[in-house]
């Protein structure tokens, strides 16, 4: 495991005490901690493949202060290897933990583990109902059906291939494929896919505007070297409203797409990250350039209309954070664990 400092931070209720660990030191002790809703957002930190060291951190709104390392701290024993995404249930955190084949359920009070769930891959995990949850997964060529009382998958919805991002409008569910062309339709009634929406290759975000339109993000064709395109697409008919072709092949290390607090505005990173109205006629100048920077995970503070973005630097060494105000000027930045990849607001 990569060394880490240590220091003490003080949150509203409790101190979180953060000690540095080597291969060859000897287990750290569970610590205890208490987080609040609205006071942070916690932070995936996917790590490096291969070398387990994928940990959840979390900043402090009212301390200003980032504490790295907590599931290790507060459990005892390391997340696994490469923390993919969390979703936040009510008082639970699902923390898909994709090289482990795990999803790491905790309780968001104090972050101690209540349970675990086993899938091939997973990638990503979205709620229907208070019993129902799908996950989407790289290996399995199927998307989960999961109980979420059971704590296990009780059906599967046959893919072919690698299903990625997901998002819910009305009764239906939009999941991206990866390395297709497709964006399948679920009905969350019956679970099964009901529809498709053809693209160019390799659909990954996926975001809802205000409007309850779709977007999603289409990769470079690397058979053909043919650019892609962002779309934004009416669910209802599945026929695209607009499409955003992209000028050349270098769309970033990781696509992501997220909207404002309205909903009546994008970000898209694509290497630079860039701000459209959802009615723009093309694809904007950028909005904060990465002049080097390899941004990485990005989210909106549902409360400020604050951009986190993480910068995995060169997903070997701890990342950078920086935040952004709507306006594109910098609010702070704070170093994380290694690769930071999203941000999940309690």
């Amino acid at each position: 495991m990569q060394r880490f400092p240590f220091w003490l931070i003080a949150f509203p209720l409790s101190l979180f005490a953060l000690a540095s660990c080597d291969k060859e030191d000897a287990p750290v002790p569970p610590v205890t901690a208490q987080f609040q809703p609205g006071k942070g957002v916690f932070v995936t930190n996917e790590g490096t493949f291969g070398a387990g060291n994928a940990e959840i951190g979390y900043y402090d709104f009212d301390q200003l202060a980032y504490a790295g390392g907590l599931f290790q701290q507060i459990n005892g024993r390391p997340l696994g290897d490469v923390a993919q995404s969390m979703t936040l249930i009510g008082d639970e955190g699902f923390i898909v933990v994709n090289n482990a084949s795990t999803i790491e359920i905790v309780d968001l009070s104090d972050l101690s583990s209540s349970g675990q769930m086993g899938f091939p891959s997973p990638r990503y995990l979205l709620p229907i109902d208070d019993q129902k949850a799908y996950v989407t997964d790289l290996s399995a060529s199927a998307i989960f059906v999961v109980d979420l009382e059971a704590r296990e998958a009780s059906s599967t919805i046959p893919t072919q291939g690698w299903t990625e991002e997901m998002v819910r409008i009305g009764d239906e569910v939009f999941v991206s494929q990866r390395f297709t062309e497709w964006v399948y339709v679920i009905d969350t009634q019956s679970d099964q896919i009901t529809d498709s929406i053809q693209l160019k290759i390799d659909p990954s975000a996926l975001a809802v505007d205000q409007e309850q339109k779709l977007w999603v993000f289409c990769g470079t064709d690397y058979n053909t070297f043919e650019p892609g395109s962002l779309y934004r697409i009416d669910p209802a008919s599945r026929q695209i409203l607009k499409e955003y072709p992209f000028d050349d092949l270098d769309i970033g290390v990781w696509p992501r797409l997220k909207t404002t607090p309205a909903g009546d505005s994008l970000y898209v990173n694509m290497g630079d990250l860039l701000k459209m109205p959802i009615d723009a006629a093309e694809l904007p100048a950028p909005w904060v350039e990465a002049g080097g920077r390899m941004f990485y995970g990005m989210e909106v503070d549902p409360m400020t209309g604050w951009v986190y973005v993480g910068d995995a630097i060169d997903f070997q060494q701890r990342g950078q954070v920086y935040i952004y105000r709507p306006d594109g000027s910098l609010v702070q930045s704070f170093q994380a664990g290694v690769s930071p990849n999203g941000f999940w607001f309690y």
